[in-house]
């Protein structure tokens, strides 16, 4: 190992270890307000015109997958 990477890595060590796991969980969760927060935009700016028929099917594609397995995990019976 050259004298840079030994220099990384005894900064990394000296890292504490709740920032270790800070750091990619704060970016993980900036990602999903993000994608939450452009969603809710998208609903309170809902335009029909820009929805085709190719999303549609996708989406009640997509619905017809999650709702069963909604229902199923949450105990109900199926009968």
């Amino acid at each position: 190992m050259n004298k840079t990477g030994e220099r990384l890595l005894r900064l990394w060590i000296r890292v504490p270890r709740f920032v270790k796991r800070m750091v990619p969980l704060s970016l993980t969760l900036y990602v999903l307000l993000l994608i939450v927060s452009n969603g809710i935009t998208t609903l309170l700016h809902f335009n029909i015109g820009l929805v085709s028929w190719r999303d549609l099917i996708i989406s009640l594609a997509g619905a017809a997958i999650l709702v069963p397995v909604i229902n199923r995990s949450k105990g109900e019976d199926l009968t």
